[in-house]
């Protein structure tokens, strides 16, 4: 794992990471969207952007491939 880059606004994350995986579905009967992204600091890990009805709630990291 490498160290996290220093991001100093929210546009300057962009060259860290890549799009992985965008789910769509209800979460416990809450329309939910989730866009998980591969982070260049963290080669095992997913981060996830979690929206429910329109509204952002979460930035989550889960494992890759699971």
């Amino acid at each position: 794992m490498r160290p996290a880059p220093s991001i100093a606004s929210p546009d300057a994350v962009w060259p860290h990471v890549t799009p992985a995986h965008i789910l769509v579905e209800p979460l416990e009967s809450i329309p939910t969207v989730e866009i998980a992204f591969k982070v260049a600091w963290d080669e095992k890990h997913t981060v996830g952007a979690r929206f429910q009805n329109w509204q952002f709630i979460e930035l989550n990291g889960s494992v890759r491939g699971q």
